[in-house]
């Protein structure tokens, strides 16, 4: 991750065509570890939560009107919670456990929610 995270801070510092071009094995190289860590992760918390992956309802919830400004919101199947991490806590050794850890914490609640959902739409 290493690699992957030098890579993000030269971007974010030579933010440009160019300089991008130039850096393109190293942007491929970084995608691919970043895509691999995002399958472990999943793959990880596949195990107590097969559902983590629902996406949006097609149309308007029962009950909801298909012209609100905010109709985007009820029509998610699920919910995420966000929790900054820092550079440090990524290099950590234990990075993947903690971030698994932390969404298996949060399972019951994303399941509540969804419950509440399906029972009330």
């Amino acid at each position: 991750m290493n690699q992957v995270i030098r890579f993000l801070q030269d971007l974010s510092e030579n933010n440009n065509r160019e300089w991008f071009q130039e850096n393109k094995a190293r942007y491929d190289e970084s995608r691919k570890k970043a895509l691999f860590l995002t399958e472990v992760v999943i793959n990880e918390i596949r195990k107590f939560d097969p559902e983590m992956m629902d996406d949006k309802l097609k149309t308007a919830p029962k009950g909801f009107s298909p012209a609100h400004e905010f109709i985007d919101l009820p029509r998610y199947k699920s919910f995420a919670f966000m929790s900054p991490v820092n550079q440090s806590e990524v290099l950590a050794g234990n990075f993947i456990g903690k971030l698994v850890e932390s969404f298996k914490n949060l399972h019951p609640v994303n399941r509540f929610l969804n419950e509440a959902l399906k029972n009330n739409l």
